[in-house]
Parts: C-alpha cells; sequence; structure tokens
C-alpha cells in the first residue's frame, strides 16, 4: 500500500484497468498466461511488454492479435 502497488487475484483481475501489461513468466508458461488474458488484451488493447526468453515478436501476435502494441525486451543480466 505504501509504494501504491494494487494486488489482483488473477491475471483477468490485474488487467482491469491496465494501459501496459508486462509478461515476466517463464517462457514455458507464457502461452497458457497469453490464453487466460488473450479475451480481455484484445478488448482493451493495451500495450503488450514480453521479457520472455526465446519467445518471438511473431509468436505472440499469432497468439494475441496483429493489432495490440507488442514490445519484445531481452534484458542483458
Amino acid at each position: 500500500l505504501q509504494t501504491g502497488v494494487t494486488i489482483a487475484e488473477s491475471p483477468v483481475a490485474a488487467l482491469g484497468r491496465a494501459d501496459i501489461v508486462l509478461l515476466s513468466v517463464k517462457p514455458y508458461v507464457l502461452f497458457d498466461v497469453l490464453d487466460e488474458i488473450r479475451e480481455v488484451v484484445l478488448k482493451q488493447k493495451p500495450t503488450v511488454l514480453s521479457i520472455a526468453a526465446g519467445v518471438k515478436l511473431t509468436q505472440l501476435e499469432n497468439k494475441l492479435a496483429a493489432d495490440i502494441t507488442l514490445v519484445r525486451v531481452m534484458p542483458n543480466i
């Protein structure tokens, strides 16, 4: 509460008012998470950032939609 962070019960609930979605999960669970949030993402059209190693933008586009703003980030450290 001191930092202003809101805790949600589920990924879908967390997307309630999100303008940006950061996908910070292991690559092997990413597509399960995308299946769970897909409907809300397509409705709200937030910017989606992924830091899942080895998952290409085309894979995210195929799972979500080409008209969603997608960003792939790969940290060095």
